[in-house]
């Protein structure tokens, strides 16, 4: 099982860097990458409506262990730099975005980006 724990914010807070408790390797993750996970969503923090703060405080406390946060870092290994930043990435989420939404349609196969975007009024 993998698990990845939440280690600091970059220096603008677009990203985070998370660490691999298998392996002890550090990771970058854009900030669009950080959907929460229902757990926290719904029953830790419900009454945050705010969807940036939602990631952010998930984030922080490590609740983001969802499919778009795995698939980036199967990604950044595919790419041999777990280090590497992409800035087309690390952009903040829109008011409206739909988490639910969000997260089923990276369950059937929609790349985040136009999953977060088809999932925003």
């Amino acid at each position: 099982m993998v698990t990845f724990k939440f280690v600091r914010w970059c220096e603008e807070g677009l990203c985070a860097i998370f660490r691999d408790e298998v392996t002890g390797r550090e990771f970058v993750v854009p900030f669009s990458r950080l959907i929460p996970h229902p757990v926290c969503e719904f029953l830790k923090h419900p009454d945050i409506e705010d969807p940036n703060e939602l990631a952010r405080r998930c984030a922080e406390e490590s609740s983001i262990f969802g499919i778009a946060i795995f698939r980036h870092y199967l990604h950044l290994l595919k790419e041999g730099n777990l280090m590497k930043r992409e800035l087309e990435k690390e952009y903040l989420f829109p008011e409206t975005v739909d988490f639910s939404c969000v997260r089923e349609e990276i369950l059937r196969g929609t790349p985040t980006d136009e999953a977060i975007r088809k999932c925003s009024t």
